[in-house]
């Protein structure tokens, strides 16, 4: 169990867009694997428990927020509300409102577009159930608790957006490295030369975009390095996640945890102060 908010995958549902009412269905949870890693318990799979005992919805239907990447620290960074969250049999469900601000009316046109497409889940689990007979321990949440919906560009699972959709460029970098990247187009240039039948049968390989790449590299290294002076936590954990190409998401879970546990280690300061009374009596 977490002192801190988690996050997981969810997705839009394009076809329930109003854009009169500003209104859009998503799926925030369908209680799927994810594979998340902690100082504290090392690697292990958590699974969330969608039966209804299990999930606590009063805080989304009390008008939780949608936010900008979870971004909890300005107003600014609320875009929308959740009106309706409820479960559908697996799945969470939930039907938010976008803000009619002059910021928020660009991100609402790319949801339009179908540019922004992942959304994100911050939860705290209460309750876990925890089985250690697999190679890997899966920790099941059976009481848990949505706190926010978040528009990311990443999810915690890059195959996490809208259905019936591939994968693009940028959900591909999670996957594979800078490095594999390079050795992919070596091995492509080294390749002995097809028969025109063989490049008729074979499916064109998807091109990828290093740009692209090298510029969501930059994005989720600022991000850290951000949310790591935020929650004033030492850049050496900020840089080792770095390193180490943890998501954004799951970075600052970590940093998150990091932080709570600094501040159970601080003991609370007391101060006694003397003062002398120079009034006559």
């Amino acid at each position: 169990m977490s002192d801190g908010l988690l996050q997981t995958r969810a997705m839009f549902a394009p076809e329930t867009i109003n854009v009169e009412e500003r209104t859009v269905e998503l799926v925030w949870s369908t209680g799927a694997q994810v594979k998340r890693a902690s100082w504290s318990r090392g690697d292990y799979i958590e699974e969330l428990s969608m039966a209804p005992g299990a999930v606590r919805l009063d805080r989304l239907n009390k008008g939780g927020p949608l936010l900008d990447a979870h971004d909890s620290f300005s107003l600014r960074s609320q875009i929308g509300v959740v009106q309706r969250a409820w479960l559908d049999g697996n799945e969470g469900r939930a039907l938010v409102k976008f803000s009619r601000r002059d910021d928020v009316e660009p991100i609402f046109q790319d949801v339009q577009d179908g540019i922004y497409r992942n959304v994100s889940v911050g939860y705290k689990v209460h309750k876990t159930e925890r089985d250690e007979t697999g190679a890997v321990p899966v920790e099941r949440a059976v009481d848990w608790e949505p706190y926010e919906l978040s528009l990311v560009p990443i999810p915690a699972d890059a195959g996490a957006q809208v259905r019936s959709e591939e994968p693009t460029p940028t959900q591909l970098q999670q996957e594979r490295s800078m490095d594999e990247l390079n050795q992919g187009a070596q091995a492509t240039e080294a390749a002995p030369e097809q028969t025109f039948e063989t490049r008729a049968a074979a499916p064109a390989a998807p091109a990828v975009d290093l740009e692209a790449v090298r510029a969501e590299e930059r994005r989720r290294a600022a991000g850290i390095l951000d949310a790591a002076r935020k929650l004033q936590v030492g850049e050496e954990l900020a840089h080792k996640l770095i390193a180490d190409g943890v998501a954004l998401d799951e970075a600052r879970m970590q940093l998150i945890d990091a932080r709570s546990a600094e501040e159970r280690k601080t003991p609370a300061l007391s101060r006694i102060e003397v003062t002398q009374d120079t009034s006559r009596c």
